[in-house]
């Protein structure tokens, strides 16, 4: 039987790409937050060529399913918020999803992406 990973210590990675390729540097950024927090990756979700609507992430759905029967993972690893949500009602929905399953979003640009997106000036790849 093998160690339990504590749950405060447990990480989910959610990556997704409109275009048909995911860039490589949303994992390895997500891997890098989990590494500098000491956390361990549990699963790595993926949307690849889907537009950020919660409709058609399938592998975000699986995400929010998956934390709401197994609450295993305290933290949801993304590169920045765009990648879960199109507009801040979604942003909002999935985080209070989240927050349901006792998990809170990490991202490599925190706050002051999240800012740049309420003002509408960010764009789907998360650039001005």
């Amino acid at each position: 039987m093998g160690t339990a990973i504590p749950r405060e210590g447990s990480a989910v990675i959610y990556l997704r790409s409109c275009g048909n390729e995911l860039d490589p540097r949303q994992h390895s950024e997500c891997l890098r937050i989990a590494e500098r927090s000491n956390l361990t990756v549990l699963r790595v979700y993926r949307d690849i060529g889907t537009p950020a609507r919660l409709e058609r992430q399938t592998d975000l759905q699986s995400l929010l399913d998956d934390l709401a029967q197994l609450r295993d993972a305290r933290y949801v690893i993304v590169w920045n918020y765009p990648r879960i949500g199109h507009d801040l009602a979604q942003i909002n929905d999935v985080s209070a999803r989240l927050h349901a399953c006792d998990a809170e979003i990490m991202t490599i640009t925190g706050v002051e992406a999240a800012a740049r997106f309420i003002q509408g000036r960010i764009d789907d790849d998360g650039r001005r």
